[in-house]
């Protein structure tokens, strides 16, 4: 029985080995990833931006009404957080904008678009839900 040394799979002492590199492009043609891609998107989409604006504006009328409503002396602020800050409604008013405007920016940047439109529309619910509160207040008075 003869025994053949080509078949086995034995590194010589005498031969060195060296490591390997291996560098990866991506295809000619594939396109590289962008960034803000899902913002952009997000941005083209009207229904977004319409739930976007909407949820700016109504942080906006709940800011004005409630300064309205607050002027006359027959009301005051019902929320525990923000009785405080009923001396300066239209500053508190601006916080309140940058917060919904940088919590929706976020949205957009971290979600595909369909679930960033559902996130804006929460927005959009919050933010409505104030200014119709108050004007209901104001007007059943």
């Amino acid at each position: 029985m003869s025994y053949d040394k080509r078949s086995t799979a034995a590194v010589s002492p005498l031969r060195r080995t060296y490591p390997a590199r291996l560098e990866v492009d991506t295809e000619p043609g594939a396109p590289a990833p962008q960034r803000y891609a899902r913002l952009r998107q997000t941005l083209r989409d009207p229904v977004s931006v319409l739930f976007l604006l909407g949820a700016c504006l109504a942080q906006a009328a709940d800011t004005i009404t409630t300064a309205v409503a607050l002027s006359g002396r027959s009301f005051f602020e019902a929320n525990g957080l923000m009785r405080a800050a009923v001396t300066q409604p239209l500053e508190i008013g601006g916080l309140k904008l940058l917060l919904v405007l940088l919590v929706c920016l976020l949205a957009m940047l971290r979600l595909p678009t369909r679930q960033a439109r559902l996130a804006l529309l929460f927005a959009f619910g919050l933010s409505a839900f104030a200014p119709i509160q108050n004007l209901l207040q104001v007007l059943l008075h």
